[in-house]
């Protein structure tokens, strides 16, 4: 019996001619044999039909262009490019932990300076999370397209769906982790240039409300974020978000450009949002922090503006060269930019022209004490933050004195909270950041007292009010020393004034301005005015008092008395609202007064000799100032970063 050839049946189209020989051979003579082979023909025939057969209507990946192994790999070689470009950011910002290299924007413009003031975002990494989440995208939707397995494809959607709800609009705007975790830690910010945006956290358009404002600043000359003596060109808003700390205020970090070709950096805040919903889906903010710039600049009656002819007027002003965390300072509160904050600051000036003080609040009833150098050295903070009132410099600038509300003696008695400090200069760091608060150790000299006025610093120490009786504390510490028995006169919560020889002390005794002869210890009553602010010329021999109604039902008035109480001037300063003590030039010969009618900030110059009242304010600066030591020039400020000096020009 032949053997049978199934085997090369099954392969039959694939036999060589010698092979096929021998099996049709074998096929001639064997019945069962034929009937495979034809059970194969008919097989191959079915096979070969199905090619012919119209599939359902259904998404095949293989009836795309690239095949499915084609994606499989574009999507690993993504997914390991990205892996890539993680790793050279990785490198990035460990180079920025040691300190060399940064993250900066594009190249400047030609003829354009380093901005001095920068608002640094939460991460070094922030600039680069959209294009980050950006690259997710497309692996989460590879990984969808691409894998034959259900958990690979769950998890490509769900990174997918993440990123997709977490930087693109409008589906950002529904609740998602990235917006939970910025609302827990603060400083979300995102580029207005790109189309990324997290929604949940802002849903409006602050660059949006921003621009008219910024557009009608254009041409407009002024101090920060103006320019005194280079109108404003143009502006580019480079960042968007929300305050660090302040979950609820939009910051809005633009670049203001000057005709000069120099520019700096602002971040301009926006408060107060209409819809805020626990900080998220935040829009249609109520305030800004140009509204200030918009009000209208108008002479007030007997105070007209000063002019060439006026004797005395202000000449060129120049950007103070400070240390650029100085101009930062009041980065840490975007209130100071708006109309509540008209009395956060007060500019202090050091004796010898060396530095200045300035107070800047973080918080409701919380406020830091700031050393600020002239030589470029980084400010130094002066003690702890708290509730500061008032703060000055000793005669000879190495002791830095400031009022505060003691916690304890508030508690003790509420009608005498305050604490008079002292904090020496001796070993003023010079370093490149901020100074830890332990350099400058504060020492209270007397608490439970009456009044937050800064007390009267002369030579000889610091003179101030306890129990009806007036005391001298030397600066170093130490017991203080009894000057006079005043229990009999009724006492106003208000400093003594001692003159600079400390022969005479001026004071409010019941509204009324006294004057104590420490020789003879006659006191020199004059009634007929509501003193609230007191300062002796540099000779002790005139002392200035501002003379308001606490109800401001009033104009304000300056005073101008010789030492035994005769009054040599009266002048009208502002039309009412409180104003800062009165600042002597060195020869006696102008006062100074910082006003605030209305919300505003007014510097106001009076010609002692002529009795002429010039307001030194000029449009678009709403400045805080300080006299110089010198009297040649004064320090200003308007609480949105960068200090200024100007001229002071007599004729």
């Amino acid at each position: 019996m032949t053997e049978h050839v199934h085997e090369q049946l099954a392969c039959y189209r694939d036999l060589t001619p010698g092979e096929r020989r021998q099996v049709d051979a074998h096929l001639d003579v064997c019945a069962e044999c034929r009937a495979t082979l034809a059970a194969f023909d008919r097989q191959d025939a079915a096979l070969t039909a199905i090619c012919d057969i119209r599939p359902r209507r259904a998404l095949h990946f293989d009836r795309f262009p690239i095949p499915r192994a084609g994606l499989a790999r574009l999507g690993e070689v993504t997914l390991a490019g990205l892996g890539a470009l993680i790793w050279l950011f990785g490198l990035q910002v460990q180079a920025l932990a040691q300190g060399g290299g940064t993250l900066a924007p594009a190249a400047l413009e030609p003829g354009l300076t380093l901005p001095p003031t920068r608002l640094s975002p939460p991460s070094p990494w922030l600039p680069a999370l959209p294009w980050l989440a950006g690259s997710l995208f497309v692996v989460g939707a590879l990984f969808i397209f691409t894998r034959k397995g259900l958990l690979p494809t769950l998890l490509g959607a769900a990174l997918a769906t993440l990123l997709l709800v977490s930087f693109i609009m409008p589906f950002s705007l529904l609740p998602n982790p990235v917006g939970l975790y910025y609302r827990v830690v603060g400083g979300y910010s995102y580029d207005p240039r790109l189309p990324f945006k997290n929604g949940f956290l802002i849903a409006g358009d602050p660059a949006a409300t921003l621009r008219p404002y910024l557009d009608r600043l254009i041409g407009e000359r002024g101090l920060s974020p103006l320019d005194p003596n280079s109108p404003l060109e143009r502006y580019e808003i480079l960042r968007v978000g929300l305050h660090p700390t302040q979950n609820n205020v939009a910051l809005v970090t633009t670049r203001f450009i000057y005709a000069d070709g120099s520019s700096r950096v602002y971040p301009v805040p926006l408060l107060r949002p209409l819809i805020n919903f626990g900080g998220f889906w935040q829009s249609a903010w109520t305030e800004d922090g140009l509204q200030r710039l918009r009000s209208e600049h108008l002479a007030f009656p007997g105070q007209p503006f000063a002019t060439e002819a006026s004797p005395i007027r202000l000449g060129a002003v120049r950007q103070a060269q400070l240390h650029p965390d100085a101009n930062r300072l009041d980065e840490a509160n975007p209130a100071h930019w708006l109309w509540e904050s008209v009395r956060v600051e007060r500019l202090t000036v050091a004796p010898d022209g060396s530095a200045f003080l300035v107070a800047i609040e973080t918080d409701a009833v919380r406020r830091q004490l700031w050393l600020v150098p002239f030589n470029g050295a980084a400010p130094v903070a002066v003690g702890a933050p708290g509730d500061i009132r008032e703060y000055g410099f000793s005669p000879d600038g190495r002791y830095i004195v400031y009022t505060r509300v003691d916690p304890d003696a508030l508690a003790a008695d509420p009608a005498s909270p305050f604490a008079i400090t002292v904090v020496t200069r001796d070993s003023v760091p010079s370093v490149s950041s901020y100074v830890e608060v332990e350099h400058f150790l504060p020492n209270n000299l007397a608490t439970g007292l009456a009044s937050p006025q800064l007390p009267g610093l002369t030579a000889d120490g610091v003179w101030f009010f306890s129990d009806g009786r007036l005391w001298r504390a030397p600066y170093a510490g130490g017991d203080s020393k009894l000057i006079a028995d005043l229990s009999g006169v009724a006492l106003p919560g208000f400093a003594p004034r001692p003159a600079p020889g400390g022969e005479r002390v001026a004071f409010v005794c019941d509204n009324a301005l006294c004057l104590l002869d420490l020789s003879t210890e006659a006191v020199t009553r004059i009634d007929g005015l509501q003193p609230a602010e007191m300062a002796w010329s540099v000779s002790g021999d005139r002392l200035a008092v501002i003379d308001r109604d606490p109800n401001n039902l009033r104009s304000v008035w300056l005073h101008v008395f010789a030492a035994d109480g005769t009054e040599q001037l009266i002048v009208a300063v502002a039309p009412r609202d409180v104003t800062d003590p009165p600042q002597w030039t060195p020869d006696g010969r102008a006062i100074f007064v910082q006003t605030y009618p209305q919300d505003g900030r007014r510097i106001i110059a009076v010609d002692v000799v002529g009795g002429q009242v010039v307001d030194l304010s000029q449009e678009h600066w709403d400045a805080y100032f300080a006299l110089m030591p010198d009297g040649r020039s004064l320090l200003l400020n308007n609480g949105r970063g960068d200090y200024w000096i100007v001229d002071v020009i007599f004729r």
